[in-house]
């Protein structure tokens, strides 16, 4: 792993630390896996969050500024951690992503202000564009 990288995975697990503890660290893949999860590579002072499957490249998102990739990482872990807490809370009848959203802003809110904050104006865009939808 690239110094860069190393770096940029101590500053991971700190703010996963807080949202829920672990032995351990947090970790992120530097290694293409093609199994549809992410991994990471920096190059010529640029991070690459790439997602592959079978052999594909399904994503690939550039980050010139670490902090940014950092919440986009960070996120991510908040976000699985609160649809495995939905799956266990649901709620019949109500929109899935109701519990689920409000997990990820508590998650969020564990970290920092700035990082809760940047999560409620991105459910706010999706929301806006697909309202939830109770049965």
């Amino acid at each position: 792993m690239n110094a860069p990288l190393a770096e940029l995975q101590k500053d991971y697990d700190a703010p996963c630390q807080r949202i829920a503890p672990v032995a351990g660290h947090y970790t992120f893949s530097t290694e293409r896996e093609d199994n549809g999860a992410h991994h990471l590579e920096y190059a010529d002072g640029v991070y690459h969050y790439i997602v592959t499957e079978r052999g594909l490249e399904l994503a690939h998102e550039t980050f010139t500024e670490k902090d940014e990739l950092l919440y986009r990482l960070v996120s991510d872990t908040a976000f699985w951690m609160s649809v495995d807490h939905e799956f266990k809370n649901r709620v019949e009848g109500q929109d899935a992503r109701r519990i689920m959203f409000a997990k990820w802003v508590e998650l969020m809110e564990r970290v920092g202000p700035e990082f809760a904050e940047k999560t409620r104006a991105k459910i706010a865009g999706i929301l806006e564009e697909n309202p939830y939808l109770d049965r």
